[in-house]
C-alpha cells in the first residue's frame, strides 16, 4: 500500500508539470490557445482523481514507508526535477521562465510520454487493488469502509483485535470497492489527459523563408529529350 502510494502521490506531481509545460507550449506556439486550455483542464481532472485515491490510500497505508529502492529513487529524482523546472520559490515559475530553463518541445514529448505511461500505471493499481494479495491498516480499511454505501455486517467490516493492534488485513469488500472506483476515475481522466496533451491537428515544420527558391529551379533543370513523342514547340502550332 505505501508503494501504491507512491506512485499515486507522483502521479500528482506530475499534473503540476504537465500544466505548467501546457502553459509554455502554448505560448512558443506549439500549441494554439484552445489546446492548451485543453490540456490544462485535463490535468485539472487528473489532479482531482489522483488526490481523490491518495486521500484514500493514506489511512489504509498506515505509517508504513517501506519502498522498493528503485521506486524510492525515481519518485525522488522526478520531484527533484519537476521542483528545478516548474518552481520560483514557493511559487509557480512563469512561462518564459520555464522556457529558458528547458527546451520546451523536448518537454511537451516527455509530459506526453508520461501521461501514457500513466494510463499504464493506473491499470497496473487497479490489477493490484483486484488482486488477493493486497493488505490494509486495520483502522484505516475500517474508516473507509464506515464511509461505503455497503450495509455493515453484524459484526463489523474489522475484527475488534485487528482493530485495537491495526495489524494489516486483506481487504474488506467496501474498501475494494471503493478504491477500485477511484482507481477508475483516475485511469480515465488519464487517458483524457494524455490525448489533450497532443494537438488537434499535426503541426507541419514551417518552411524557411526561400527554401527551394534560389532562382535556379528552371536553369538547373535538364532540358526534355526531344523527338518524335516530344517535337517541342513550333510556330504555328
Amino acid at each position: 500500500m505505501a508503494e501504491l502510494s507512491l506512485v499515486v502521490r507522483t502521479q500528482l506531481d506530475g499534473t503540476v508539470l504537465a500544466f505548467a509545460v501546457a502553459g509554455s507550449a502554448t505560448h512558443a506556439d506549439l500549441l494554439t490557445p484552445p489546446e492548451g486550455i485543453r490540456m490544462q483542464r485535463a490535468q485539472t481532472g487528473l489532479e482531482h482523481a489522483a488526490s481523490t485515491l491518495l486521500r484514500t490510500l493514506r489511512p489504509l497505508t498506515g505509517r508504513d514507508r517501506t519502498f522498493q529502492p528503485p521506486l524510492a529513487e525515481a519518485a525522488a529524482e522526478l520531484r527533484a526535477a519537476i521542483r528545478d523546472i516548474v518552481y520560483d520559490g514557493t511559487a509557480l515559475a512563469g512561462s518564459d521562465t520555464i522556457r529558458d530553463r528547458i527546451d520546451i518541445t523536448r518537454a511537451l514529448v516527455a509530459v506526453q510520454q508520461h501521461l501514457t505511461g500513466g494510463v499504464a500505471l493506473g491499470w497496473r493499481i487497479l490489477d493490484d487493488i483486484n488482486g488477493p494479495h493486497l493488505q490494509v491498516r486495520a483502522r484505516g480499511a475500517q474508516q473507509v469502509a464506515s464511509q461505503s454505501h455497503q450495509p455493515s455486517p453484524s459484526k463489523g467490516w474489522v475484527e475488534a483485535g485487528d482493530l485495537v493492534a491495526n495489524r494489516l488485513i486483506p481487504l474488506p469488500s467496501p474498501v475494494r470497492f471503493t478504491l477500485r472506483h477511484q482507481t477508475q476515475e483516475m485511469t480515465d481522466r488519464a487517458i483524457d489527459a494524455a490525448s489533450a496533451s497532443y494537438p488537434s491537428q499535426p503541426r507541419r515544420p514551417p518552411t524557411p523563408a526561400g527554401d527551394g527558391l534560389t532562382g535556379r529551379a528552371h536553369h538547373d533543370r535538364h532540358p526534355p529529350a526531344l523527338g518524335p513523342e516530344n517535337p517541342g514547340p513550333s510556330i504555328g502550332r
